[in-house]
């Protein structure tokens, strides 16, 4: 198991090679947006031999590197960040664009470095690359660019600002590189986040039973998976036609047969025994509650070292009004019984709200191991099934007999 490493890219001038010429920008700016203001986010690209040599002249203002790049050297050599350059030089400046990194001394550690060969407009290529590469940090002088970058990509951008530019607003703005690389260098040190971990969560009910506990978790899954984590689910076969093995939107699914079935909790003794080997493969072991083997697989969890979460759906509340009310409140108690010691040992617990953790039978006890887990749940847009629509109005019916209800809503209302 290793840390994540951040992937971070810098522009070159203005950023890695000191330019004094880029406190003309902001006039310049402000030029264009007076008497072309169509065009402020359109760079200028030239064409002629004459345009080329004045940019030539240009690039001539990068006249020293920057303080800040020996630090990301260091960065990239003790493996905390992934060292990308992006400029926007276009191609007939290649040749100063290799030489300037040849005086760095950064190619041992480079992962990779791009000029301009197509002579893109510069905001676009960058977009373009920043993209492609999945930047975790960007670092850029150009306002313009800043700005475009950050509302078309998911990368944090940080701006080097001159002094002119002092009064800009912008969350993430540094006067100098060494500002901006201390930044970068204490969320490379303090990202707790780890690759290749892998995770079992263990529930009653996956796929392709839906109810909104398993969207959640199924929601929960895939996070984890986007984070970088490998993930298992360990859960109960309550169909005998499903696959004990079997694989859903890439994750690995492990059912285990059922042993009787209890209201609608089918309990698996089975799980208890296929456990240990799957705890084997695993750093850390997630359990949705309600469970029926909640208590078991928790101590099972801890005696093998693994780090143990415990994802709460909700307490056990059955009815008051109907069926064996003895029965009922014996249920409830068994499940604070193995659900409250569980969470008492458990390294999380995890909720909605922290609200409802408070308010809740068995999550009261272990507060301040909460962390709250909203899923970003996705509607389906899609009208009902008609089979769904014929039960639903079948309910509304059911529900809503009374003669005044019918006067006033035809059976309709619920």
């Amino acid at each position: 198991m290793r840390k994540k490493v951040l992937r971070v890219g810098f522009d070159l001038d203005g950023v890695l090679v000191y330019n004094p010429a880029r406190i003309a920008r902001l006039p310049i700016t402000l030029i264009k947006k007076i008497f072309l203001p169509s065009r402020q986010k359109t760079f200028f690209i030239p064409t002629t031999d004459f345009q080329k040599s004045i940019f030539r002249l240009f690039h001539l203002s990068s006249i020293f590197v920057a303080p800040g790049v020996s630090t990301i050297k260091e960065l990239a050599r003790n493996n905390d960040i992934e060292l990308y350059i992006i400029t926007a030089r276009f191609d007939f400046l290649k040749d100063d664009f290799y030489a300037w990194l040849k005086r760095m001394g950064i190619r041992p550690v480079l992962k990779r470095a791009f000029y301009n060969k197509d002579n893109q407009q510069p905001h676009i290529y960058k977009e373009h690359l920043v993209k492609k590469l999945e930047l975790d940090y960007f670092v850029e002088d150009n306002y313009d660019i800043v700005e475009h970058l950050s509302k078309t990509t998911k990368t944090t951008v940080l701006w080097i600002y001159n002094i002119l530019e002092t009064g800009k607003a912008y969350p993430h703005k540094f006067p100098s590189l060494l500002k901006a690389v201390s930044y970068i260098r204490g969320k490379a040190h303090s990202k707790t986040v780890h690759t290749n971990s892998e995770i079992l969560l263990c529930t009653e009910f996956a796929p392709p039973h839906w109810t909104g506990i398993v969207k959640s978790y199924m929601t929960l899954a895939a996070d984890l998976r986007k984070m970088g984590h490998s993930v298992k689910i360990l859960t109960t076969r309550y169909d005998s036609h499903l696959k004990r093995q079997d694989i859903y939107e890439g994750i690995p699914i492990q059912r285990e047969d059922p042993l009787f079935r209890l209201s609608r909790t089918y309990y698996s003794i089975q799980t208890l025994f296929a456990a240990p080997r799957l705890f084997e493969q695993v750093d850390t072991v997630s359990i949705t509650t309600p469970h029926s083997n909640i208590l078991p697989l928790s101590l099972l969890a801890k005696i093998m070292g693994k780090k143990l979460h415990i994802y709460h759906q909700g307490d056990l509340t059955l009815p008051r009004k109907t069926g064996s009310q003895l029965m009922h409140r014996l249920l409830e108690l068994v499940f604070e019984l193995m659900t409250i010691p569980a969470m008492q040992i458990a390294d999380v617990v995890s909720t909605y709200t922290r609200d409802y953790a408070t308010h809740s039978r068995v999550m009261r006890h272990t507060l301040y191991k909460f962390r709250p887990y909203i899923p970003k749940l996705v509607l389906n847009t899609h009208p009902p099934q008609k089979v769904f629509k014929q039960k639903i109005d079948a309910i509304k019916k059911n529900f809503c007999s009374c003669r005044l209800c019918r006067k006033v809503c035809g059976g309709e209302r619920i």
